[in-house]
């Protein structure tokens, strides 16, 4: 899934499409997403200058540069569908609060250099009984479900409690059919960008913590795009 976003001219093109509907149909959206641009593009130089030491702040995993691109054409399409809301009302208080969770989070790679903690999304590792890495799993597990049930206590609220659960199932099933399709054949791995990114979109209302949560998710995100890349979910075994 998105691995199309990994060729830098149809980044470009997607980019081109997704500004030119957000300029023309969306006008309102659009100083979020120019915002969101500008602060992913930061978030970009500080994980490629800071968090994996590269030569220069624009490049990205392989030494390429497409994560600036991805990053460019993902900007609209959150202002759009995640953050409707969440920057609604674009003043000064909101934009100091989101950069403030924003950039610790893009920071999320440096976990990598803890070993007591440092473990991915692979059966093995999750399997592995390390002390650690399940402390550390508990307390990710027991975040973001309380942020999920105030979110979802949110929804119902606005009487649209049907469509957020009917939509986190198909986040949380979706995937795992398709790796029960294909096991024998493939294993899975959740990479951070992916959870990330699906968080954004349900980290969506006008509340603080919805507003910070969906900050420090885009930030972790941001980090899995250019420390990593678009990398696939399932691999060959």
């Amino acid at each position: 899934m998105l691995d199309v976003l990994n060729t830098p001219w149809i980044a470009t093109v997607l980019a081109g499409i997704s500004w030119g509907t957000l300029l023309g149909l969306r006008r309102k959206e659009t100083r979020a997403a120019l915002f969101l641009a500008a602060l992913m593009l930061i978030g970009h130089a500080v994980v490629a200058g800071i968090v994996c030491g590269r030569s220069a702040p624009w490049l990205s995993a392989r030494n390429g540069s497409e994560a600036i691109w991805q990053l460019i054409a993902l900007a609209p399409v959150i202002a759009c569908f995640a953050a409707g809301e969440t920057l609604k009302t674009l003043d000064r208080k909101t934009m100091l609060c989101y950069a403030g969770c924003f950039l610790p989070a893009a920071f999320f790679g440096l976990t990598r250099h803890i070993p007591a903690i440092r473990f991915s999304l692979k059966p093995e590792d999750l399997l592995s009984g390390r002390p650690g890495i399940l402390i550390t799993l508990a307390a990710g597990i027991g975040i973001v479900g309380t942020l999920l049930i105030l979110h979802g206590r949110e929804a119902f609220r606005r009487r649209e409690g049907g469509r957020y659960v009917a939509a986190l199932a198909a986040a949380i099933l979706i995937p795992a059919a398709v790796s029960w399709v294909l096991r024998g054949s493939f294993r899975c791995h959740i990479h951070h960008y992916f959870w990330a990114l699906l968080l954004l979109f349900f980290f969506r209302y006008d509340t603080w913590f919805s507003r910070c949560a969906q900050a420090v998710a885009l930030g972790i995100c941001v980090d899995g795009f250019v420390s990593w890349g678009v990398e696939p979910l399932w691999y060959p075994l």
